[in-house]
């Protein structure tokens, strides 16, 4: 009895928060980031969180000291889901991972464990996402690099801009002489990424479409857009766990985490600066690594990092370390960007 009456109350109380939050998130609310307690938090979705997992938005709560979000439980359409958190073992076991335009304004309810005095700081809030990068006057797409080669499921990246308020993206197939076959996507957001949820056709050319808007359902005239072309490769995806992007350390050697990837043997890991130098450049049989001043010849080099900003990525092999090459490659996550700020 005791139970029902919870689970009753926990129904009122999200659907009255959903509607709440739907009302307030207008207002011209500073703050970009959600602090989570200890033990359950009831949050809101929010428009920046479409599109993320909760482990991409969590800062210091991936593990370790810093505490982690076991996982979550969100009322979509009269049935209770499961919401992946940031321990990646149990993707197979929850119903939602990302959040969609669906799930925008319901309420949350995330399960908290984290030592005492930690901070456990979602990295997307009421009108945004914490990040240490300006906006832009000029919109451009950080990632996938023009020209590049992506996974089937690419996530892409662009620069905030100055006065804009959605954002749509638009992916076309291409032939081989770059003339649009067809369109295969269009999706519009607040925020300033976006992950392919359907596979992409390998050994295929497309075209990336970014347009910015100065209205918030992206329905006014188009500011500017930005335009990447790029060729799917037959590589699954795989995500950067720790630092998440646009994340602050406060430590020259934090430990990179990343998800492991079924039948890899072996990761290379790439940490470089913005000016091109890098930090980074090692293979490994794990899913983690802590940064320190190793020299171990080509390939097997790190120190510890400067204060400034990085971009990292992590591509997994199924051949064994001592024997990686083009053809073992199966998976390559997308770019990550971290900031270390080391206060002396």
């Amino acid at each position: 009895m005791r139970l029902t009456f919870f689970i009753i109350g926990v129904i009122i109380v999200s659907v009255f928060f959903s509607l709440v939050s739907s009302q307030t998130s207008q207002r011209p609310v500073e703050d970009t980031t959600i602090e989570l307690r200890d033990d359950w938090n009831l949050i809101s979705v929010t428009e920046p969180m479409i599109g993320r997992t909760i482990a991409e938005m969590a800062q210091n709560c991936g593990g370790g000291d810093g505490g982690w979000i076991s996982h979550g439980w969100l009322y979509v359409n009269g049935a209770w889901k499961a919401v992946l958190g940031t321990d990646l073992t149990k993707r197979g076991g929850v119903d939602i991972e990302r959040f969609t335009r669906d799930h925008a304004g319901l309420g949350l309810w995330l399960k908290v464990q984290k030592p005492l005095n930690s901070r456990c700081v979602l990295s997307c809030g009421l009108r945004g996402c914490e990040t240490f990068v300006p906006p832009s006057s000029e919109l451009r797409i950080i990632y996938p690099y023009h020209l590049g080669e992506v996974s089937r499921r690419p996530t892409v990246i662009w620069s905030r801009l100055e006065n804009a308020n959605c954002y749509k993206i638009g992916i076309s197939q291409l032939d081989n002489n770059w003339f649009v076959i067809r369109p295969v996507l269009q999706d519009s957001t607040s925020g300033t990424t976006y992950t392919v949820s359907r596979d992409l056709t390998p050994d295929t050319w497309y075209q990336i479409n970014v347009a910015a808007y100065t209205d918030a359902d992206c329905s006014g005239p188009q500011i500017t857009n930005a335009i990447s072309v790029v060729k799917v490769r037959n590589w699954g995806r795989m995500n950067l766990i720790r630092p998440s992007l646009y994340s602050t350390v406060s430590v020259n050697n934090p430990t990179l985490v990343w998800e492991s990837v079924q039948g890899a043997s072996c990761y290379y890991v790439g940490v470089r600066s913005e000016s091109g130098i890098f930090y980074v450049d090692m293979v490994t049989p794990n899913t983690q690594l802590p940064i320190s001043n190793t020299w171990g010849g080509p390939r097997n080099y790190m120190r510890v990092l400067d204060n400034g900003n990085y971009r990292w990525g992590v591509s997994a092999f199924s051949s064994s370390c001592d024997q990686i090459s083009s053809g073992t490659l199966i998976a390559v996550s997308d770019l990550g960007i971290f900031k270390v700020n080391v206060q002396s």
